[in-house]
């Protein structure tokens, strides 16, 4: 169930904006949820924070910094949101990874 990323390039701004809206605003129910279990909830979390952080990535390279401290900040923001979106990446790799490890593991005796 690992990550695949939409082509955000090819999104027109205002889908973006709402792309990213959408998904901020799951992060934030899905943080709250408590019907579903742990390792499932974690991994949605990092599935909409990675998306929420590439779109927002897209919308910052769109952006033309109006002098150079601009353009600073933005390289400063968009490298952030490429971090940020590899590392829920990450994040829901590893929850998949401990899932399916547990799953192995049910039923073995340890000593």
């Amino acid at each position: 169930m690992t990550t695949t990323l939409p082509d955000y390039s090819n999104w027109s701004t205002a889908d973006l904006n709402d792309e990213a809206t959408r998904q901020d605003k799951n992060r934030r129910t899905l943080a709250g949820e408590t019907l579903i279990d742990e390792s499932t909830r974690r991994v949605r979390i990092a599935k909409a924070g990675a998306r929420y952080h590439a779109a927002c990535a897209v919308l910052v390279a769109r952006a033309e910094p109006f002098d150079a401290e601009a353009k600073q900040r933005a390289a400063r923001t968009l490298e952030y949101h490429r971090r940020e979106t590899k590392r829920f990446i990450a994040v829901q790799l590893g929850c998949e990874y401990l899932s399916q490890h547990d799953a192995d593991a049910m039923g073995q005796v340890r000593a």
